[in-house]
């Protein structure tokens, strides 16, 4: 049995409604830039990609979509279906520059969650995206944003690039009781950042409560412990996660 919550489990999440009439009246328009501006946009971008700043390339992000469909993504969760609208549309259109936006977008999409939800830090490495993570400190769980936007962008799976969610295997069971509750997610919901957000929202408050359960809320994840899974994980995809030695944190 795979120990791991995998966004393979489709039945997450039902139909959303409140974005839909939104999503309806965009009207994606190529905007053409001229060859200075285009260049010395996307050397800015390969600069940051080199040299990582989360912080720079969501601003990015928020810049090209723009730049693109008019509207400024300001760091809330309401702007993900707008993101997800872009990233659809992008990903037939600019196939070369998947990198990039894969960096951009990913970079602002774990910026709305840990801004949001909090009790979050990045892992980054660079010269590797599929190494990027978001780390919960509070409760083991990972995962790459930028692995859920590669998929988001190309509509199917990209194996490799950890766009599932990563938890202990004491915590599976709870999970998938949790997530049961959710309802049928649509195929063409199914790699849709505004969904993911609301799952990984509902996965957090699960652990929180199996925490609370086994009365070890003072538990907290270390960057080390994390380093060690991910390796793991890495050199055997199949292999379950493991931590078995949190910190206690002082009362």
């Amino acid at each position: 049995m795979n120990l791991r919550l995998r966004w393979e489990v489709k039945a997450l999440h039902g139909p959303r409604s409140g974005a839909q009439p939104l999503l309806e009246q965009l009207a994606f328009r190529v905007v053409l830039h001229a060859d200075i501006t285009r260049t010395a946009y996307f050397a800015r971008m390969s600069e940051a990609l080199v040299l990582p700043n989360v912080h720079e390339l969501a601003g990015a992000c928020v810049t090209y979509v723009h730049r693109a469909i008019g509207i400024e993504l300001d760091f809330t969760p309401d702007t993900l279906p707008i993101l997800d609208h872009y990233l659809l549309q992008v990903g037939k259109t600019e196939g070369g520059l998947t990198d990039l936006i894969v960096a951009s977008a990913g970079a602002y999409f774990g910026e709305v969650l840990l801004r949001t939800l909090e009790q979050m830090r990045w892992h980054i490495e660079p010269g590797d995206l599929d190494a990027w993570r978001l780390e919960v400190d509070h409760v083991f769980l990972f995962f790459n944003p930028l692995g859920m936007v590669r998929e988001a962008v190309a509509q199917a799976e990209v194996p490799g690039c950890f766009a599932h969610l990563e938890v202990l295997p004491r915590d599976r069971t709870i999970l998938d009781e949790s997530l049961s509750h959710l309802g049928d997610v649509r195929e063409d919901d199914y790699y849709r950042l505004a969904v993911r957000y609301e799952v990984i929202e509902q996965v957090i408050l699960a652990l929180e409560g199996a925490s609370m359960s086994r009365k070890s809320e003072g538990e907290i994840f270390l960057p080390s412990v994390y380093d060690a899974t991910a390796r793991a994980l890495r050199s055997d995809p199949d292999a379950p996660a493991s931590a078995e030695s949190p910190s206690k944190l002082p009362n």
